[in-house]
């Protein structure tokens, strides 16, 4: 089966003008903010765009879509993150505390996200639009095209993990 190549600008541009408001649609469902979704569509063209000039596409809309949506968990696991634990951080410390405190929950924090980060991709996904994004079990399977058992174990697998790392970090 011969791969759809993209060699010219007007076919690539028509894939994506053609995609643009469905694109948009889907990565605002996942960031819950339309202007990052339009954001995060435009950088999916241009990674389609040099990826087009470098090789064959098989399956072009699948691809941009992939592009749009792997771009999509990247800011959900980069910002959301960081913001709903640095949010934990500062209400479990109101009065005002030491310097070495506030230096200890940071390194925490960001061994957190570290950890999150080096999840094998769809644990991390999965992970990220559970604990992150507040998305059920049902949804997160019928976004990312797997079972809700598939989920589960993603779920599973990444708070073991993400556990087992910490309390490693912990007692160092």
């Amino acid at each position: 089966m011969a791969g759809i190549q993209l060699p010219d600008t007007l076919n690539m541009d028509a894939l994506f003008y053609g995609h643009k408001i469905e694109l948009t649609r889907h990565l605002a469902k996942i960031v819950k903010c339309d202007e990052t979704a339009a954001d995060l569509v435009q950088e999916s063209y241009l990674i389609l765009h040099k990826a087009s000039q470098r090789q064959t596409i098989e399956h072009p809309r699948g691809f941009l879509f992939r592009i749009a949506t792997h771009l999509a968990f990247n800011y959900l696991r980069r910002n959301k993150i960081a913001d709903k634990h640095s949010q934990h951080l500062t209400n479990d410390d109101q009065a005002s505390p030491s310097a070495e405190h506030l230096v200890t929950e940071k390194q925490r924090l960001e061994r957190f996200v570290r950890i999150v980060e080096e999840l094998p991709p769809r644990c991390r996904d999965v992970f990220v639009l559970f604990k992150v994004h507040g998305m059920s079990q049902k949804e997160i399977a019928e976004e990312l095209g797997i079972s809700v058992s598939g989920v589960e174990k993603h779920i599973a697998r990444g708070l073991s993990c993400i556990r087992r790392q910490l309390l490693a970090w912990d007692g160092e």
